[in-house]
């Protein structure tokens, strides 16, 4: 079997989507530092520009860059601000241990 096969049995997703999840959670984490420029947060997770990472972005989250930064810098009234990162961001995670049962090799049969 394939790398990607057996990643996306395991993990559920493809090995890209995976990797854009797990730059993205970092994003997220970088986003609250309000003196971090979002162009220098994409740049600093190797997305190509920022175009590219806003796109990602709301693919895993929903929203903008933008949107989540002013999300949490301005709480609702009554509220504190909340550092609360999307369950789709939350949910990456690193795939399970390998299984400990071999694959068969090709043409061999079961018995």
């Amino acid at each position: 079997m394939h790398l990607s096969r057996v990643f996306r049995k395991c993990v559920g997703e493809g090995i890209g989507e995976y990797v854009h999840r797990l730059r993205v959670r970092a994003a997220c984490e970088q986003i609250l530092e309000p003196e971090i420029s979002i162009a220098e947060v994409s740049l600093a997770l190797g997305f190509a520009d920022q175009s590219h990472f806003t796109r990602a972005f709301r693919r895993v989250t929903g929203m903008t860059p933008a949107a989540f930064r002013s999300s949490l810098m301005s709480p609702l009234p009554g509220r504190e601000r909340s550092a609360a990162v999307p369950a789709a961001v939350v949910a990456a995670s690193p795939p399970p241990p390998p299984s400990t049962t071999r694959p068969r090799e090709r043409g061999k049969s079961l018995s």
